[in-house]
């Protein structure tokens, strides 16, 4: 106990309290004090409520956005074998050195034998440092005591003047024979004075990586460094995250030996100057304060990213990069604030010789939650970051020019666990807090009495108020925030039960996106016509125009009560412009009186039903404008006269679609089924929805005088989301004929992680047209056997198809597409995948 009897003795400050400040305030405060305890210790309420409430709304963000749902999705996510997934979409070795692969093991277990569902990779890292060097000594050119050290003649520098054509990655390979598999160099003749690793974070820019490996080389050697390319990619079609590739690229970068230099460099930006040393100086530095995008200015002074270095000390001193900012941003102006709290001042290269070319690429949408988590960087980075960082490593493979690293970054737990990141935040909050209590107590200087007052019970009425509050906005959310959530419909509560699956990022139409190029056939599409540019020219402006307009709208909401929905069974013509006159050419409609929520794309597969099609395009449209939404019709027909498939029509159809406008989602309609309920709602889902449910014959001949004689399991009329829709690796492109692909995209979701949620019996009612069925498929149930075996390979990642013509019509978008433009023997197709082949008609088209 200090004794402050005598007044002047010892003064008072922060020291003297430590932690237990505030349970031991007594002990810490003479008793003339405790009345400012009590003013200051308001003050600090006050801002610790504050921060409360903020903490509070983006923690109840996050818990809404991935609730039990995605908790059932996660939990099995990794559970089968990496080794195939990643064989069969992003890597390809070939004539590649396969440096380690494996499925169910964690990075840290090639070295050691710890057991753990993710990674402890920092604290491996620590442990196991000393084993890197051995490592590295296959990697390290062998140098003879007479070699001589490297010396570099400067006055062979000058500027690069660069071309940003694509060049052949073969063409690169050619000219640069003297790299060495995984994209390592060393000198020849000379030793090398810095040993050097090149980090790029990828994604999707495989022309980017080769204009840039085609300067980056020879600019390295020409240096004399020892040097290795590490291409560090993320899996999946999460939103991109750089600061957890940077730091999983330096993990796995030491195992191929201790490197004197990082430096993180962007795939777009290349060097104009040899002069530009690809060195580390004393302390961490800016390499690119001049880029072409700035209009080779400094954008403001605190930038550190683009190209950077750091020593491998300054790096683990400063815990590597955030893992909070996904999408873009943020992650460099966090790693400068890193550097100022651990007191490595920054420097930068001279503008007018560092300069950046820059090559042309698309950014990814900023993220939501940057600027939150910069005003907290400086309390949480020697927590956050290298050090907990979580990973799955798929595989990592030395190609000619650089060494590929593939991970998951696993975003979808990272978010689940916002409420734990929330809770760090606070603790770290309460610790300044503390902090300032000492200060305000020492310059306080009105002595008052207070008696001490009881906070324990103050403390758990607080909780318990704060608990309920939380429970009672998220049971009204509806209610609370109508702009925000849309109104639950009696749904049926059949979900379905998750099974051991594996989650799978369906390839984009082209192939040629991803780091390995798998030969394969490049679909084709047709030159839009003149009369299809001025349309979408026409659209695009009607679009921009309208949501300038609609910042100041009010958001659309739905009229209520919404009841039965009268069905006009007279086929018109859907090329006649004065019906349905609100609709724009294509089957386009935006309401231009409030913001539509959601943007959904509708997909009608057609073939030899023009009646049923003037009947559909007739009733769905004041279907749809009485919801409110923003929507375009799609009607695809099928090209040839043989066997009808479905899924491949579907699979083109939403390839097509994505080219026109960026939809939330999408749903796909059969022509011949009409709603008869209006609160059947044609909105973005949470989960995959059946909308034509499960219906009670009896139910339909009492209500509706009708019958209801098939009863699918996720046909007719489905809705998902984009994501989700990628994610199952769209439909099956096997099935042709009737039946089968719908039961076999029900199997595809169940892989995938995801529920199918449906309408009750009293809302989920459709009228069904009279139409005749095409030809059975025979081979559909020996395909459904294998349905969950086969989603990964064969899907929308690996259709094919011949988009023919494109027509604008005034109420529907029409395609007519070659869904077999190899003319493949469908009876050989079916028999690859069948236990047992068909003895019938061949049928080839």
């Amino acid at each position: 106990m200090i004794d402050y009897k005598e007044k002047d003795k010892r003064p008072r400050s922060s020291d003297d309290c430590g932690f237990d400040c505030f349970h031991k305030i007594h002990e810490c405060t003479p008793e003339e004090s405790l009345g400012n305890f009590v003013r200051c210790s308001r003050y600090t309420h006050r801002r610790w409520l504050l921060l409360l409430s903020v903490l509070f709304m983006v923690e109840w963000y996050y818990l809404y956005n991935y609730s039990e749902y995605r908790k059932d999705l996660e939990s099995n996510i990794y559970k089968l074998g990496y080794a195939n997934a990643s064989t069969n979409n992003h890597n390809v070795p070939g004539e590649a050195d396969l440096v380690y692969k494996y499925s169910l093991k964690n990075s840290s277990e090639i070295l050691m034998d710890y057991k753990h569902e993710y990674n402890s990779s920092y604290y491996w890292f620590m442990s196991m440092k000393h084993l890197f060097k051995n490592i590295g000594e296959e990697e390290t050119r062998r140098y003879s005591e007479g070699v001589p050290s490297c010396q570099l003649n400067e006055s062979s520098l000058g500027p690069i003047l660069v071309d940003k054509s694509i060049p052949d990655l073969k063409w690169v390979e050619d000219r640069n024979t003297d790299v060495s598999p995984g994209g390592y160099y060393a000198p020849v003749d000379c030793r090398a004075s810095h040993r050097v690793a090149i980090i790029v974070p990828y994604r999707n820019r495989k022309m980017n990586l080769a204009v840039l490996l085609r300067y980056l080389h020879p600019f390295l050697k020409k240096q004399l460094l020892e040097y290795r390319i590490f291409v560090i990619e993320q899996y999946g079609i999460e939103q991109f995250n750089k600061g957890t590739l940077y730091n999983i690229a330096f993990l796995e970068s030491q195992r191929f030996g201790s490197w004197d230099c990082l430096i993180f460099h962007d795939v777009d930006l290349i060097p104009e100057d040899e002069r530009i040393s690809y060195t580390c100086m004393k302390y961490p530095t800016h390499m690119s304060p001049s880029v072409e995008s700035q209009n080779y200015n400094l954008a403001y002074e605190t930038l550190f990213g683009g190209v950077t270095s750091l020593m491998p000390d300054q790096y683990i001193a400063v815990n590597g990069y955030s893992n909070f900012y996904w999408s873009w941003g943020a992650e460099d102006d966090d790693m400068y604030i890193r550097l100022q709290s651990a007191k490595l001042p920054m420097l930068r290269y001279n503008s007018t010789i560092a300069r950046f070319a820059t090559l042309p690429h698309e950014r990814n949408r900023a993220g939501k939650d940057r600027y939150f988590f910069l005003d907290y960087s400086k309390l949480r980075y020697q927590v956050e970051g290298l050090r907990s960082t979580k990973y799955k490593l798929l595989s990592v493979v030395k190609r000619k020019l650089y060494t590929h690293i593939l991970a998951d970054v696993n975003p979808i737990r990272m978010k689940i666990a916002m409420k734990s990141i929330m809770r760090q935040l606070a603790k770290l909050f309460e610790w300044e807090r503390r902090n300032s209590l000492h200060e305000c107590l020492d310059s306080s200087k009105e002595p008052r009495r207070r008696k001490d007052v009881r906070r324990k019970w103050k403390a758990w009425i607080t909780m318990l108020l704060f608990t309920s509050g939380v429970y009672y906005i998220y049971t009204h959310r509806a209610d609370l925030f109508p702009d925000l959530f849309e109104r639950d419909l009696p749904v049926i509560a059949e979900v379905v039960a998750n099974t051991e699956a594996y989650t799978k990022a369906a390839k984009v139409l082209r192939p040629s996106n991803a780091v390995d190029t798998i030969e394969s056939y490049d679909p084709k599409t047709l030159e839009y016509p003149d009369e299809a540019i001025k349309y979408k020219n026409e659209s695009l402006g009607f679009e921009a125009e309208a949501r300038t307009e609609a910042q100041n709208m009010p958001t659309c909401r739905l009229k209520e009560p919404l009841g039965k929905v009268h069905i006009n069974k007279t086929s018109v013509n859907y090329t006649d412009e004065n019906i349905h006159p609100q609709v724009k050419k294509g089957g386009y409609y935006r309401p231009l009186d409030c913001k539509p929520k959601h943007r959904v794309g509708i997909i009608v597969p057609y073939r030899n039903r023009l009646h049923n099609l003037g009947i559909f395009l007739y009733n769905i449209h004041p279907f749809l404008i009485n919801q409110k939404l923003e929507y375009q019709i799609f009607v695809i027909e099928q090209q040839d006269k043989g066997l009808f498939n479905k899924g491949r029509l579907l699979n083109a159809g939403f390839q097509e679609m994505m080219k026109f406008n960026s939809f939330h989602c999408v749903i796909f309609h059969d022509l011949d089924l009409l709603p008869l309920n209006a609160s059947i709602l044609y909105t973005c889902p949470m989960l995959p929805r059946h909308l034509c449910a499960k219906v009670d014959d009896t139910v339909l001949r009492r209500e509706y005088n009708m019958t209801f004689k098939f009863k699918s399991i996720f046909g007719g009329v489905v809705a998902m989301t984009v994501e989700q829709f990628q994610r199952a690796n769209g439909y099956s492109n096997l099935y042709f004929g009737w039946g089968g692909e719908d039961n076999d995209m029900f199997w595809r979701l169940r892989a995938a992680g995801y529920p199918i949620v449906r309408y009750s019996k009293k809302v989920g009612v459709y009228e069904v047209l009279p139409h005749d069925r095409e030809p059975e498929n025979l081979f559909r149930f020996h395909l459904l056997s294998r349905a969950m075996e086969r989603y990964k390979t064969d899907g929308l990642g690996d259709s094919e198809y011949y988009v023919i013509t494109t027509k604008f019509y005034h109420l529907c978008t029409y395609m007519l597409v070659d869904i077999n433009p190899r003319g493949d023997n469908i009876t050989e197709i079916n028999n690859k995948w069948a236990n047992t082949s068909v003895n019938t008609v061949n049928y080839k088209q």
